[in-house]
């Protein structure tokens, strides 16, 4: 599990979903940067943690290549609309249709959210929905 905070991550990246993927990628599997020439020197300098979470974000970057970085930015976007505090409360994962700032069509097109009753399922998240 990871924490994040996605304005801070959005503003930075300016919304580019390599950007945003390269962070999380750094979040998920850390290291030492080499030198201040590696590319994760820069994200080593900033603290990205927040209250957003997911719980198996080594899956986005495993399956980065198959789904594209405008789906997994949109996974990561959506997730961070969740709460922290529900989820340890009650185990959900899901997301009320309600609290999504984009459209159901949106939703549907990607092959990562699926949407059953007006929640929202992230694939990597839910065991069976």
């Amino acid at each position: 599990m990871i924490f994040y905070n996605w304005e801070k991550i959005y503003r930075d990246t300016g919304g580019k979903t390599s950007g945003i993927l390269s962070i999380i990628s750094y979040l998920t599997f850390p290291h030492l940067p080499i030198n201040r020439y590696d590319a994760t020197y820069q994200l080593s300098l900033q603290d990205w943690s927040g209250d957003s979470f997911l719980l198996f974000p080594e899956k986005l970057i495993v399956h980065r290549k198959e789904f594209g970085d405008p789906e997994l930015a949109q996974y990561v976007a959506l997730a961070s609309f969740r709460s922290y505090a529900e989820y340890k409360a009650t185990r959900k994962t899901t997301l009320d249709m309600l609290l999504a700032p984009t459209g159901q069509k949106l939703i549907d097109y990607n092959r990562l959210l699926t949407r059953i009753n007006e929640q929202i399922y992230f694939c990597w998240e839910e065991v069976t929905h």
